[in-house]
């Protein structure tokens, strides 16, 4: 995974040519299968390496945005041969509101295929899901944008997605 950080309105960027995981407020690594790699990288000469070989959790967090009522991310994810079995899914990207998912990107294997759908929280707790859409076994950009519902109207909007982008109105 590798990170554009030529964002003007960046709440946070890390683009890991640090050669580690730094710039992050907490990583969770089980003893480095989660890291800043050469490997791993879009551009530049690192990126973000998750080996995925148990059911340990991995992730790094940035504890920065407080708060948004817009968040956008650009990345750029390579399943790179990822071993999944069909069916299998899980979450590459959560942003959380205290301890709640408020917004999810999952990847799945369908047979054989690899792809990501977007899930937004609703104000009543329920998930607006996009539709899966396939990804290739290399570079994939993958952009979010989400907005907070608006104070006035409460309302919330299912993600709006096509390959390579999603616009999501929370």
């Amino acid at each position: 995974m590798d990170v554009d950080d030529n964002i003007v309105d960046g709440i946070f960027a890390d683009d890991f040519e640090s050669g580690d995981l730094s710039a992050w407020s907490y990583s969770s690594t089980d003893s480095g299968n989660l890291a800043a790699s050469g490997y791993s990288d879009y551009y530049g000469f690192y990126g973000m390496e998750a080996l995925i070989d148990d059911t340990n959790s991995i992730y790094a967090k940035d504890s920065t945005p407080a708060n948004e009522t817009r968040y956008r991310a650009r990345f750029y994810f390579n399943p790179n041969s990822l071993d999944m079995a069909s069916g299998d899914n899980f979450t590459i990207i959560g942003a959380y509101n205290a301890s709640q998912i408020q917004l999810g990107l999952q990847i799945r294997d369908n047979a054989g295929t690899y792809q990501t759908r977007f899930l937004v929280t609703k104000d009543d707790s329920s998930w607006d899901v996009s539709s899966w859409y396939n990804l290739t076994d290399g570079w994939n950009a993958i952009e979010i944008d989400w907005m907070a519902a608006s104070a006035l109207t409460g309302l919330r909007h299912a993600p709006n997605c096509e390959p390579d982008y999603c616009a999501l109105a929370g």
